[in-house]
């Protein structure tokens, strides 16, 4: 992952989190940028398709499935 300014006031993830359950490597990510930034901002990426083998979760599930964590 890169870094590019490290004392930055709010940290940015875009992600999709198409999976069903947050893994360790999401988790990880978010602790790092969590760790750095006293604020972070989760940017869910959207796809116009809904519901395919790729895309089998709606941003509702997924922000409550960050949102938990």
């Amino acid at each position: 992952m890169k870094v590019t300014e490290q004392n930055a006031d709010v940290g940015v993830i875009v992600a999709r989190f198409q999976s069903p359950f947050l893994h360790e490597g999401h988790q990880e990510i978010i602790e790092i940028v969590r760790n750095a930034h006293p604020r972070v901002i989760i940017v869910l990426g959207l796809s116009p398709l809904k519901c395919t083998a790729n895309n089998p979760f709606d941003f509702g599930i997924r922000k409550a499935m960050v949102e938990e964590k």
